[in-house]
């Protein structure tokens, strides 16, 4: 070797692709990450000013045996990577990476992508930005595991990677809680994937309609559960709670108007939200009186309530239709917070699994509309607005919303819309104008029981929708509440309770 020439340098290599998984339903942006992209160039040594520095010149394109797919504005970002993006969704599958490198060499990474249907927001899409962690051709079968329960389904592929399991038989790879050997409940579905319902364990898996309250104008608005067949019920001026076998009582004495908003401890304590506009109202209860006490005035009528364990206390939360958050322990003064909502912002209902991971949902002012909503709190105290987008009419406002994790969650309302939403942000499920969606309870983001505006409680089990209960005068359904899924309670207009699955 020549004393002073450089080694020549390492052949290029396609090392990985980020993101390993993507949505096939949108264009996703991807970086290629390689070693040795180094441009070609052409040196004049005699004379050095002749020898400038090409600008590096990279395509990539995927491809799955059968398509070709260009990546769009590819540029080379340095020796070890190189950006571009899909400008419209693809098909479904597990694709090639070709990467055309600054010299013309083409370097190919085999089955390193996979495009996935994530329209009902199942998929593993966060690999953690480590390279290979991708789907990859191995040695043993496995099957596409879409809610990841641990049980496949589809036919058996030579693949491995998160989504991708050695076993097989999920009857509903949509909905976590169905898979083989799933714990059988009484509700109507083949939970265990064994071809039977319930296993006996119910003779009547259906919701019935209790008619105790039965009344034109005693519309119940809202509701919480505290024990397997024991609830609360707010009702405007009335507040109703029944205890199991003893049924429903009224009790209802010394209780403010326009109750609206209730959480139950499972002791069955309550704290009831209430009251007029710029004088709201937050009064407790206890299934051994007959009314209401230590009663609290607040800026405003609480629009929703939730409660915490916290030790030996519940802390409570309570939202205002501005944005204001009330938080309180039980016989105390509530505290409330400072909004960073606009004066167009209207909140319908709030959820969370802890009191600083809260989500609330409703509509802004747009034009003579309303535009639907969802505010994430954050950890100064404030709201991030996350716009929900998708379907045909794009106005109306959110009714209900219930958080299964700190980031995953259901948010329903008018226009029969119903979001999902996980780590990568909301997405649209349904849009159906026939019908608005009040209330929602979730038990998984496979599975969750919505209430309507004509009376019915449907089901949706993984991509199967069901209508499980009919009120029989198709009045608005408002609220839902329940132990669990074998204990479920849908409340609504004129006294229509229904109870199920029994």
């Amino acid at each position: 070797m020549l004393s002073g020439c450089a080694p020549k340098p390492a052949a290029p290599v396609l090392r990985a692709v980020e993101p390993a998984f993507f949505d096939a339903n949108v264009g996703a942006s991807l970086t290629l990450i390689a070693e040795g992209l180094l441009p070609a160039a052409t040196l004049d040594f005699d004379r050095p000013a002749n020898s400038p520095m090409p600008p590096p010149v990279v395509s990539a394109f995927i491809d799955d045996g059968t398509t070709r797919v260009e990546l769009l504005d590819v540029q080379w970002v340095d020796a070890s990577r190189v950006t571009g993006r899909l400008a419209a969704p693809v098909v479904v599958g597990v694709y090639d990476v070709h990467l055309i490198e600054p010299r013309g060499g083409e370097l190919v990474l085999p089955a390193a992508l996979q495009a996935l249907d994530c329209s009902e927001g199942d998929c593993p899409l966060e690999d953690g930005g480590i390279p290979d962690s991708g789907v990859v051709v191995c040695s043993t079968i496995s099957y596409r595991d879409r809610d990841l329960d641990g049980y496949g389904s589809g036919a058996a592929r030579m693949l491995c990677g998160p989504g991708w399991v050695p076993l097989s038989g999920d009857c509903e790879d949509r909905d976590s809680l169905t898979f083989p050997s799933a714990p059988e409940q009484c509700n109507g579905l083949d939970d265990d994937c064994n071809s039977v319902v319930d296993d006996g364990r119910c003779v009547d898996a259906g919701w019935t309609q209790v008619d105790e309250l039965r009344a034109p104008g005693t519309d119940l608005l809202a509701s919480a559960s505290f024990a397997p067949g024991s609830l609360w019920i707010a009702a405007g001026s009335k507040v109703f709670i029944r205890r199991g076998v003893l049924g429903l009582a009224e009790v209802s004495s010394a209780c403010p108007v326009n109750l609206r908003a209730v959480f139950a401890e499972p002791g069955g304590e309550a704290e009831l939200g209430g009251g007029r506009s710029g004088a709201g109202r937050i009064v407790e209860h206890s299934f051994t009186a007959a009314g209401c006490s230590n009663d609290r005035v607040v800026a405003e009528p609480p629009v929703a309530m939730v409660g915490f364990q916290s030790g030996a206390w519940f802390e409570n939360v309570a939202v205002l239709h501005d944005g204001r958050l009330l938080r309180w322990r039980r016989g105390q003064a509530p505290m409330i917070s400072s909004s960073n909502l606009s004066s167009s912002a209207e909140v319908t209902d709030l959820h969370g699994v802890a009191p600083d991971q809260l989500i609330a949902v409703g509509s802004v002012a747009q034009g003579n509309n309303r535009r639907p909503m969802s505010w994430l709190l954050q950890a100064d105290g404030g709201w991030r607005e996350e716009s929900l987008t998708g379907g045909g009419n794009p106005n109306g406002k959110m009714l209900g919303v219930w958080a299964l994790t700190a980031v995953n969650a259901i948010a329903v309302g008018e226009n029969g819309r119903i979001f999902r939403r996980s780590a990568s942000g909301w997405r649209l499920l349904s849009s159906d104008t026939s019908s608005a969606l009040t209330s929602v309870r979730a038990f998984s983001p496979g599975r969750f029981y919505v209430t309507t505006d004509d009376g019915r409680v449907r089901r949706r089990s993984g991509s199967t929708w069901q209508t499980v209960f009919r009120s029989d005068a198709g009045v608005r359904l408002n609220d839902l509440s329940g132990t669990g899924e074998e204990d479920l309670w849908a409340v609504g207009d004129d006294g229509v309770i229904g109870r199920g699955p029994r």
